[in-house]
């Protein structure tokens, strides 16, 4: 039931400030037939998801949540950075800036990443490997 409530309150945050919310706003406001926009936005919505989470599902079957998650924050960043350099001027463009650009992004990605990504695994695995030293396995 947690997952539900979860996974219930993140669409909903979610979907309020998305363009698809928007527009389904501005059709609603344009047309007279609320009761069919309600349907084709919930099965439009539900074909969209469907293929989310089925795509998950297999991935997760077939891909560790490690590559998935690295991933996701590859892609995150491309876009990212490609919507910076969209709306930056462009004097802003030009390899110094790229290159601490590229620097800071890598410093975060180390701290926050890996550092506090793996900073409890870390200390177990040391002691995991003590006691196992020391003859004391359960």
């Amino acid at each position: 039931m947690a997952t539900f409530i979860k996974a219930l309150f993140f669409v909903v945050v979610a979907e309020m400030g998305d363009k698809t919310q928007l527009m389904t706003i501005a059709i609603s406001a344009d047309s007279h037939q609320p009761i069919l926009i309600l349907m084709g936005t919930t099965v439009g919505m539900l074909i969209a998801d469907g293929i989310g989470i089925l795509g998950g599902a297999w991935m997760g079957k077939h891909i560790p949540k490690i590559y998935i998650k690295w991933g996701a924050g590859i892609i995150f960043m491309f876009f990212g950075t490609l919507t910076l350099y969209n709306v930056i001027p462009s004097w802003l463009i030009n390899p110094i800036y790229i290159m601490l650009y590229f620097s800071i992004l890598g410093i975060l990605i180390y701290i926050i990443g890996v550092k506090f990504a793996y900073n409890g695994r870390e200390s177990d695995l040391v002691l995991t490997n003590k006691d196992d030293l020391q003859g004391n396995n359960k």
